[in-house]
C-alpha cells in the first residue's frame, strides 16, 4: 500500500469522514476509560481482568484515528477502480488540546498500542518456561509478561480523548456545513457512501 496521504491534502468529504470516525472513536475511549475507573480496585480475580481489559480497549480505541486507515472509494459500475487511499492523522493532533502534558500521554498510549495492545513486540514481551511439581512427576508451564495502565494515567488518557472528541464536535459542524447540502430536520446525508467521497458531489439529503 502507498505511503499515507497527509490529512491536510484531502478532499473535503475524506476530511469529513475520518474527523467523524475520529471522533466517535475519542468518545468510545473516554467511555470505556470512565468504566474501568469505576471498577473495583483489586490485583487479582474478576474485577482485576476487567479493568485490564476496559484500559486496554480505551487505549487501542484513541489510538485508531493515529494509526493508517483505509479511505473508502468509488465503485460504480463501469468505472475503474481507484487506488487505494489511506490517512492517518498527524501525532501532534493531540497537542490542540492544550492539556498539560498532551504529548506524553499520547506517546505512551501509542506505545503501549503498538508493543503490547495490538501486537507483540519481542523486545517488549518476555516469554518464561518453568518447571513445577505435579505430584510425583514435573510439569512445564509457561507464561508471558502483561502489562496494564495505571489509573492515574488512564484519567489523563480519558480527559485527553474528552478534550479531542469535545474540539472535533466543532471542526466536523464547521466543515459538514461547507461541504454538505442544507438538511431539513429528520434528514440525514450520507458522508461515507462510496458513490460520494472520490471527489463526486456530495450526497443527497434522504428520509
Amino acid at each position: 500500500m502507498a505511503k499515507p496521504r497527509a490529512f491536510e491534502s484531502l478532499a473535503p468529504l475524506h476530511q469529513l469522514w475520518v474527523l467523524t470516525l475520529a471522533r466517535a472513536d475519542f468518545g468510545q475511549c473516554a467511555e470505556t476509560a470512565r468504566i474501568a475507573l469505576a471498577t473495583p480496585r483489586s490485583d487479582e480475580g474478576d474485577a482485576a481482568f476487567t479493568y485490564n481489559a476496559l484500559a486496554e480497549c480505551a487505549v487501542v480505541r484513541y489510538s485508531r484515528p493515529f494509526t493508517r486507515c483505509v479511505l473508502p472509494q468509488s465503485r460504480a459500475a463501469g468505472k475503474p477502480r481507484a487506488p487505494q487511499l489511506s490517512t492517518q492523522l498527524p501525532p501532534t493532533f493531540a497537542e490542540r488540546t492544550g492539556l498539560p502534558g498532551a504529548k506524553t500521554v499520547h506517546d505512551a498510549a501509542m506505545r503501549l498500542r503498538d508493543q503490547f495492545f495490538a501486537h507483540s513486540d519481542a523486545q517488549e514481551k518476555h516469554v518464561k518456561f518453568f518447571v513445577t511439581d505435579g505430584g510425583g512427576y514435573s510439569v512445564l508451564r509457561s507464561g508471558a509478561a502483561t502489562r496494564t495502565v495505571a489509573p492515574g494515567n488512564l484519567e489523563l488518557l480519558e480527559r485527553l480523548a474528552r478534550s479531542l472528541a469535545d474540539s472535533l464536535a466543532h471542526d466536523i459542524n464547521r466543515l459538514a456545513s461547507r461541504v454538505l447540502p442544507p438538511l431539513q430536520m429528520g434528514n440525514e446525508a450520507v458522508v461515507a457512501s462510496h458513490r460520494n467521497l472520490d471527489g463526486g458531489p456530495p450526497a443527497e439529503g434522504k428520509g
